[in-house]
């Protein structure tokens, strides 16, 4: 799957911030979530199968989905890098 807007987070938490913040979205396209935590990434690649508007996740699994032909990035219009500070720092 492609998507039009790819958002980088760098952790999985703010992640889910950002796609608890999209409800407008979420409601009329898949906005999956492409991050290790808890996913496997056979289930990422099969939901990257259909169409997808908004895809966000961190740098080194999306890096993974390229790599194994899963996420495509050619017609993808929009790259977001989400700045935010990590809790953990």
């Amino acid at each position: 799957g492609t998507p039009g807007v790819l958002i980088l987070t760098g952790a999985a938490l703010r992640a889910l911030e950002l796609i608890r913040e999209l409800p407008q979205y979420n409601a009329t396209c898949k906005i999956p979530k492409l991050f290790s935590k808890h996913m496997k990434i056979e289930e990422q690649i099969e939901m990257l199968k259909s169409p997808v508007c908004i895809a966000v996740g961190t740098p080194n699994r999306v890096h993974k989905l390229v790599d194994m032909k899963g996420l495509s990035l050619k017609g993808t219009k929009y790259v977001m890098l989400d700045m935010a500070l990590d809790v953990k720092q």
